[in-house]
């Protein structure tokens, strides 16, 4: 499970939680009821979190095939890791 809060803000609810940096981040939520405010919290944490997390997908292969540098499994995973790394890398 995400490492997020469900807080009140404005007579509402809303999301936050603290970047690795420290920094909190917080968004206020459309939901009327604790229940619904957990779901769209989900949805946004995901939503905010998307491209950090499958950077550090990118960041763990490329590392992984630097460590086999001039072996044929880093060739190999050149090819097979295009169907897991973003677009571009």
């Amino acid at each position: 499970m995400p490492d997020f809060s469900i807080g009140n803000l404005r007579g509402g609810f809303c999301v936050y939680w603290r970047k690795p940096d420290g920094k909190r981040t917080r968004f206020s939520l459309q939901a009327r009821s604790r229940a619904q405010a957990e779901a769209e919290a989900l949805d946004v944490w995901r939503k905010e979190n998307r491209s950090t997390l499958s950077q550090k997908v990118a960041d763990f292969w490329e590392a992984y095939r630097d460590h086999n540098h001039g072996r044929q499994i880093s060739t190999t995973m050149f090819y097979t890791g295009k169907s897991i790394r973003p677009h571009g890398m």
